[in-house]
């Protein structure tokens, strides 16, 4: 379940309450903040599943999740929220959008081997090694940063889209799938991890098929709000 708990005067993202907001006078406003004014912090049941990993936050080096193989697929995602995974593609399925479950959990090691290939891709367009290592972690995070190494990121598309794509790109926002997951991922726990306008506070670039387990709670606020993970 989801709590509220009083924090004190803070300036907080989540729910601020002030004497302005009830039609008090600024005087009196400014009276009431002194003694009765608090910040409320939301509280999530799945605290666990809202780490965020990144550049500024990488994981430890031995960090090693515990998970388990996907149905259907030859994946493996934490065994804490890898039953709301295969929900949330079965029940797209139900509702006729097969998705596509194209990488979940990997490895440090996995994730090292896909960010020097796409180094190596910049660098054959003659950029500098700083400039392509740079350019490539807009894209592909170093090993370590990523939240597929996290065991909690799952890169989904339609099922018949490598018929016609060889790569993942944001064209998967114009499909019916993704549609469907923008109306019905929240309910499964997953939110869209990197989505428009938010590069500033995450560091990558809108991704159409990267989504994140947070949480059934977290995922409602997150898209109710309009936030992302590091709003929190």
């Amino acid at each position: 379940m989801c709590f509220l708990v009083a924090v004190g005067l803070c300036s907080c993202s989540r729910a601020a309450f002030t004497g302005e907001e009830s039609g008090a006078s600024s005087s009196t406003a400014q009276s009431g903040a002194q003694s009765n004014l608090v910040a409320e912090k939301t509280v999530f049941e799945d605290e666990w599943a809202l780490r965020v990993v990144n550049r500024d936050n990488p994981l430890e080096e031995n960090f090693a999740p515990d998970v388990r193989k996907i149905s259907g697929y030859d994946q493996q995602f934490d065994l804490r929220a890898a039953d709301s995974l295969e929900q949330m593609l079965k029940a797209a399925e139900a509702d006729g959008q097969k998705l596509y479950l194209v990488s979940a959990y990997r490895s440090v090691s996995r994730q090292k081997a896909l960010y020097t290939r796409k180094v190596n891709w910049y660098l054959g367009w003659n950029y500098t090694q700083a400039l392509a290592e740079s350019q490539a972690a807009r894209w592909v995070a170093p090993p370590g940063t990523s939240e597929h190494n996290l065991g909690l990121a799952a890169d989904i598309v339609s099922a018949d889209w490598y018929n016609t794509h060889t790569d993942l790109t944001n064209e998967f926002e114009n499909t019916a799938a993704f549609q469907w997951l923008s109306q019905h991922a929240q309910e499964y726990g997953f939110v869209l991890r990197y989505p428009k306008g938010k590069r500033a506070l995450t560091g990558v670039e809108y991704e159409s098929w990267h989504y994140r387990y947070v949480g059934v709670q977290a995922a409602e606020y997150l898209k109710e709000n309009g936030l992302c993970l590091e709003e929190l």
